[in-house]
């Protein structure tokens, strides 16, 4: 009965006040079908397309709930699914993205619910140096995190797959219990993560925006349990 009565709140929330969607977004979803796309991004999204996994996942199908629908889910290359949006062809596209993203142009995107850091990891026991300066630390070839350290002085070592490195390594931070590593205390950068929705669709981003926000404990152990933090 609350969950009927929330929809209809947020129905008429969208039909007699600002914000308003331009393509009635919310009242679309509202009872009826959540079209969803999702990238590959452990531990935000991952998975086979009939059986997604992962924090987004979960907080998507947690909205869907909230507004009597349904997730129908599409898993495509992270430029397809934006211009999936980008014609409405889907409702909310999700996938570990950031808020610097050069895709924000093109969406809308929800304000940061989450925040992940770029570190160094090094081997437990071991004493990292005060400065990145002339150490040798591994980082994925081509990557951000390959500029970021060469930025700092580090003497970068290119690899391929940053889980068969050895010594010091560029990494998530939730991938250090994973690869059996420490925290050294240099970051390299920070992500404040978003989820994107088509550009405009006002009342239908600030319902989404309600919900992680009304949400925000359940989300902060979410990305505890998958060792984000």
């Amino acid at each position: 009965m609350k969950r009927h009565l929330l929809v209809l709140l947020l129905v008429a929330t969208a039909a007699c006040d600002i914000p308003r969607d331009p393509e009635g977004t919310l009242q679309r979803v509202a009872g009826d079908v959540l079209r969803a796309g999702f990238t590959e991004a452990p531990p935000w999204a991952s998975g086979a397309v009939s059986d997604p996994q992962g924090v987004e996942v979960e907080l998507v199908e947690g909205f869907a709930e909230t507004l009597g629908a349904r997730v129908e889910w599409t898993k495509a290359p992270e430029a397809e699914l934006f211009k999936a949006l980008e014609v409405r062809s889907l409702d909310i596209v999700v996938g570990g993205f950031d808020a610097s993203d050069p895709w924000v142009v093109t969406a809308g995107m929800t304000r940061p619910y989450a925040k992940t850091r770029l570190v160094v990891g090094v081997v437990g026991g071991s004493s990292p140096p005060r400065s990145l300066e002339d150490w040798r630390v591994a980082a994925e070839a081509g990557s951000e995190s390959e500029g970021l350290l060469r930025e700092a002085g580090a003497e970068v070592e290119p690899v391929d797959d940053v889980t068969q490195a050895r010594g010091a390594v560029a990494v998530e931070q939730w991938m250090l219990d994973d690869l059996e590593l420490a925290d050294s205390g240099h970051v390299l950068g920070e992500s404040q993560h978003v989820m994107a929705v088509p550009l405009g669709e006002n009342a239908f981003l600030v319902a989404l925006e309600r919900h992680l926000h009304e949400r925000h404990n359940d989300i902060r152990r979410r990305i505890d349990r998958a060792g984000l933090t």
